[in-house]
């Protein structure tokens, strides 16, 4: 793949020539690369789910700039030679992460992040013989990424705290604790 800059002859064009060489142009460069052959293979199980799971990112990243306050959120945060659809494609591809779950009196402090943003985050807590005492969503912290919910019952040790972070595409990630 090679990258032009201020050439005469390439600004502005994009195609194939034949089926030897493609031009596309982006964040104002110029790229020359390889025109891509067809695949003479089926294609496996591991490459069609991640043409089912491209194909879900390219659905939600369109759905985005189909909402203009959406994709002005999602341009925010775009750098040089990115766009909306970009930042929302890998959104869509990235779950969030629970990185912790702490007790801290009634409050179960969860720490939940995302390429992008953490959208929600619920709290459920269980006793020690598997039955949900409560649930409920956290509220977000100042810092954006520590989320807080009150338990209304007095968690003992042996309870199991349940935590579930979601993003805006909705990809979720689940995390649990025992308490000692």
């Amino acid at each position: 793949m090679a990258k032009a800059d201020n050439n005469v002859l390439l600004n502005k064009l994009s195609g194939s020539i034949g089926k030897q060489v493609t031009i596309k142009q982006r964040g104002g460069k110029t790229i020359v690369s390889k025109a891509q052959q067809p695949r003479e293979k089926a294609a496996t199980g591991k490459q069609l789910e991640a043409q089912d799971k491209f194909t879900e990112a390219t659905a939600y990243a369109k759905g985005v700039l189909a909402d203009p306050d959406m994709a002005a959120v999602y341009r925010s945060v775009a750098q040089p030679g990115q766009n909306a659809y970009n930042i929302a494609i890998r959104d869509a591809y990235n779950p969030p992460v629970i990185e912790n779950i702490e007790k801290a009196g009634n409050d179960i402090i969860v720490r939940a992040t995302d390429d992008f943003r953490v959208y929600r985050v619920t709290v459920a807590v269980y006793d020690a013989e598997g039955v949900m005492q409560e649930e409920g969503n956290a509220l977000m912290g100042r810092n954006g990424k520590d989320w807080m919910y009150t338990a209304g019952t007095e968690a003992h040790p042996g309870y199991r705290v349940m935590a579930v972070a979601e993003d805006l595409p909705g990809n979720r990630t689940n995390r649990e604790i025992v308490l000692a």
